[in-house]
Order: C-alpha cells, then structure tokens, then sequence
C-alpha cells in the first residue's frame, strides 16, 4: 500500500508555486500536476480561505478545433495583495 499525501500538503506545494510566481498564468494541466487531477479545482478554492488567505484569480475562455468541436480553457493566477 503507498503512501498518501495528506491534503495539506498539496495545498502548501500549491501555495508555494503560486507565490513563487506571481501574476503568472498557470493552465489547469499545470496545476493538476502538482494538486492532483481530479482534486486540483479543490485546493485551488482552499487557498481562496484561511490559513492561507490567498487572492487567485481565473479567466476562461471558449476554444473550437478544426473540426468545430469546442471545449473550455481557463488559467489561474496569484495576485498579491495591496
């Protein structure tokens, strides 16, 4: 059986790769490589709360492929308070 990682774990490397980089954009995959695939959007909205009170911002977007299908793109980034 492995060993799991606690979720306050996750949510501290998330925290410290969004503080590390500012205003930068971070694309879902990149988020889900650290947080988790299917948990990713949760620790997103945990560092939203205290302890770590951090302000994260979204903007998304509609894409269309060649074929006409269509499917959603978001990037996520941590603005520093004033």
């Amino acid at each position: 059986m492995g060993r799991t990682k606690s979720a306050s774990t996750i949510c501290d490397r998330l925290a410290s790769l969004f503080r590390a980089h500012p205003g930068r954009r971070f694309t879902w995959r990149e988020l889900a490589s650290v947080a988790g695939g299917a948990a990713w959007r949760t620790r997103v909205s945990d560092l939203r709360h205290p302890p770590y009170s951090m302000t994260i911002r979204n903007a998304w977007w509609v894409q269309t492929g060649q074929n006409g299908t269509q499917w959603r793109e978001s990037v996520y980034w941590y603005e520093l308070s004033r």
